[in-house]
């Protein structure tokens, strides 16, 4: 399915602001609703999702390994997967919603649930069995629960909303795309994209199924002229 031009995508039909509610509720149509911030909805829809770790917890390399095998499960169950970059203490993630029951798509919010609750019990477990608290980039408190006589372990890995964005047309997505393969470059966390394990690309970067599928530039400062992104 092609991407909606950018006038398609302004002409949708709007359905109303609804405040305070989860937004677990199956997307039918846009819809508005929020918590702290604004959260917008099109039914079959492609979306770029920023989540951030509480009080800036820095991830340790097996805690991201945890969160990527988390994304990588609902692939294909709850949405299509295009990319997502796994920080230190944040994620990013490009993905497509699919059909829970026909006409009706899964929202981000049980989507985000899915992926923030199953990875915040294993790097609590993580950290259980290790004995070590992350990394914490500044002071602060932090809900803690009991580890045994071990230090103590945070109660909430993840903030509980997060920052999402419909994705207008085709040159947002190569954006968007461009913005997760180069975050790991950016913050000298890898010289190239490759180098970076927590790096996913659809059909070029941590992708097994790329048969057929175009090996993608989007290592590059900038993206023209491209529309061989499977989408």
């Amino acid at each position: 399915m092609k991407l909606k031009s950018k006038n398609q995508t302004n002409n949708r039909n709007f359905t109303g602001q609804v405040s305070g509610i989860t937004g677990f509720k199956p997307v039918k149509e846009f819809r508005i609703y929020r918590k702290n911030l604004p959260h917008w909805e099109q039914a079959g829809s492609y979306y770029f999702i920023t989540c951030r770790t509480n009080n800036g917890v820095v991830l340790s390399a097996k805690a991201r390994n945890i969160v990527i095998d988390s994304i990588s499960f609902h692939d294909g169950k709850k949405y299509k997967l295009y990319a997502c970059v796994i920080m230190p203490n944040h994620v990013h993630l490009v993905i497509r919603p699919l059909e829970k029951v026909k006409g009706s798509f899964y929202s981000i919010a049980e989507i985000m649930h899915s992926i923030k609750s199953y990875s915040a019990k294993e790097v609590i477990e993580l950290l259980n069995d290790t004995g070590k608290m992350p990394v914490l980039p500044k002071l602060g408190r932090m809900p803690v629960l009991p580890n045994r006589g071990k230090m103590p372990v945070p109660l909430n890995i993840w903030l509980e909303e997060n920052f999402d964005r419909v994705i207008k047309d085709e040159n947002e997505l190569f954006e968007r795309m461009n913005y997760i393969v180069n975050n790991p470059i950016r913050k000298d966390l890898a010289r190239n994209p490759k180098d970076y394990k927590w790096l996913y690309v659809k059909g070029w970067l941590g992708d097994n199924s790329q048969a057929g599928m175009p090996v993608s530039p989007l290592c590059k400062k900038q993206v023209t002229g491209r529309s061989d992104i499977p989408v």
